[in-house]
């Protein structure tokens, strides 16, 4: 049995060409890749973590998906209301 491999898909900002992506979407992200970071240097050879970026708003377009808030029925509960 091979050891145990942990793949951590994050977020990206697509920014222009001349500017690298980052992970600053989404703090879950941010934290995800700097907790994961922390371990994979204790896990040293036992566990493999692979780090693959995406970018979520391309899909959402890809998939004809709209953002809560855009969607009426939803735009009061997801603005915190009641």
């Amino acid at each position: 049995m091979g050891k145990p491999t942990i793949k951590m898909y994050y977020d990206i900002v697509r920014y222009p060409p001349s500017i690298e992506p980052r992970f600053d979407a989404s703090p879950y992200a941010y934290m995800g890749v700097k907790i994961l970071s922390r371990y994979r240097d204790y896990w040293g050879d036992r566990v493999d973590v692979e780090f693959i970026p995406f970018f979520l708003g391309g899909i959402m377009v890809g998939a004809s998906n709209r953002p809560p808030a855009s969607v009426p029925g939803n735009t009061p509960l997801s603005m915190g209301g009641n």
